[in-house]
């Protein structure tokens, strides 16, 4: 079993949107840029979907870069395994990652008017700075105080995201970066806690249980918890 939260409890998933959706707002409206590093599959389909519902009404431009787009494509491709929410705006015609506020990014041409352009949000992978745009979108972004670099995932040890949260000095592109911008976490995981880890064992009553896919104290807290 997996023992990646086998440590600690997950926060209210509705109070951790809301606080994301708040806090990109805030940056915006005082003139500033936040970048979202997020894993490609999935978290990134989450993350455009929350903003996407949320920007309509504030109208601010969110841009999607990076490997996501191209697996945006692939979900889009097939409507009918989504949730019956989203089949539905797809039916209704509606793009279901993209609007008039939510944009794809092509050329290398429209990143350098992104970061020399307006307030906006950039969601891009990989969601541990560890390559991918956001590596890019990161060393461009970081040296200003009123910019936001808004953590969505699980940042894996002698990662650049995880440097970034402990050390605010990550390296990047082999260049260590010292991180004047904000830093926020927000508990989006798709992981089990250690709750509901420890519930699912439970309900199995295995004879033996191996745990895997965590670090040392993760694994070693959830171990005695089952």
């Amino acid at each position: 079993m997996e023992s990646t939260y086998g440590n600690r409890r997950h926060k209210d998933r509705a109070q951790q949107e809301a606080a994301l959706v708040r806090d990109v707002v805030k940056v915006i409206e005082e003139g500033r840029k936040v970048l979202i590093p997020a894993f490609a599959v999935a978290r990134s389909q989450e993350v455009i979907l929350i903003l996407k519902d949320a920007m309509e009404w504030k109208q601010i431009p969110v841009y999607v870069d990076g490997m996501v787009n191209k697996v945006n494509d692939v979900y889009s491709r097939f409507v009918d395994d989504l949730s019956p929410s989203l089949q539905c705006r797809a039916k209704d015609g509606e793009d279901i990652f993209y609007s008039a506020f939510v944009k794809k990014v092509d050329p290398k041409a429209h990143r350098d008017h992104i970061l020399s352009g307006p307030p906006c949000c950039i969601v891009s992978s990989s969601g541990m700075l560890n390559g991918g745009m956001s590596n890019y979108y990161a060393k461009r972004l970081a040296g200003d105080p009123k910019n936001l670099i808004a953590i969505t995932g699980y940042q894996a040890k002698e990662t650049p995201g995880r440097k970034l949260q402990d050390e605010r000095v990550p390296n990047l592109d082999e260049q260590e970066v010292s991180v004047k911008c904000k830093v926020e976490q927000y508990s989006l995981s798709a992981h089990a806690d250690q709750k509901e880890l420890t519930e699912l064992v439970e309900k199995l009553s295995p004879h033996t249980c191996f745990l895997v896919h965590g670090d040392d104290s993760a694994r070693e807290r959830l171990a005695e918890s089952v």
